[in-house]
């Protein structure tokens, strides 16, 4: 299906088309309709629930490695970055996104690569200090994919770095209620500064 086909369905139709697509690991039809979701041509609360539905799929897709590979191969990472930028003010679509570059960055450095040129590193600064109000998992969430992203990978660690991410995990180690998740912001750091030979 081409991405000019699913601005012209209906939402039950791309629920649907997202179910099916997922039993069958049809990451290339998860990916199209994410993007087409995020496009200019609806208002933002009428893609809100299919965009977080395509999320949903891929994270749960997408903690399998050869998945996040798969993925990526039908631009998974523009399009997560893409749902970021769009969907910025709907923390429950920004947390399932923060969750997804975890898992693609995870996979391999190319992965990597491809989400900071599409802007995750920014992106993921920006939604930790905006989201900072009852959204710990949120935060919990960012902290890992800033620990994927920057993990071994200087160029990463530096962007984030540039972007102002040493704040955001300052600001997360309050924001994080689940006591065994307090480590993660200075996880995140350690990942960082070992990227950057600190």
């Amino acid at each position: 299906m081409k991405m000019a086909k699913f601005e012209t369905m209906d939402e039950d139709s791309l629920l649907e088309a997202i179910e099916f697509a997922e039993t069958e690991k049809d990451f290339e039809t998860i990916v199209g309709i994410l993007k087409a979701s995020c496009s200019e041509s609806k208002p933002v609360e009428d893609c809100e629930t299919v965009a977080e539905a395509a999320c949903d799929a891929m994270l749960r897709a997408s903690s399998r490695t050869e998945n996040a590979t798969a993925f990526e191969t039908f631009g998974a990472s523009e399009a997560i970055c893409s749902a970021m930028k769009r969907f910025a003010e709907q923390p429950a679509i920004i947390e399932v996104c923060c969750g997804v570059i975890k898992d693609l960055a995870s996979s391999n450095i190319v992965n990597q690569n491809n989400l900071a040129e599409a802007g995750a590193t920014k992106l993921l600064v920006t939604s930790m200090n905006y989201h900072t109000d009852g959204e710990a998992t949120l935060q919990e969430q960012a902290c890992l994919a800033v620990e994927s992203l920057s993990k071994g990978n200087a160029k990463n660690a530096k962007l984030l770095v540039d972007a102002g991410i040493k704040t955001s995990l300052e600001q997360a180690k309050g924001l994080i209620t689940n006591d065994r998740n307090k480590t993660y912001p200075d996880i995140a750091l350690a990942c960082i500064n070992a990227a950057l030979g600190e």
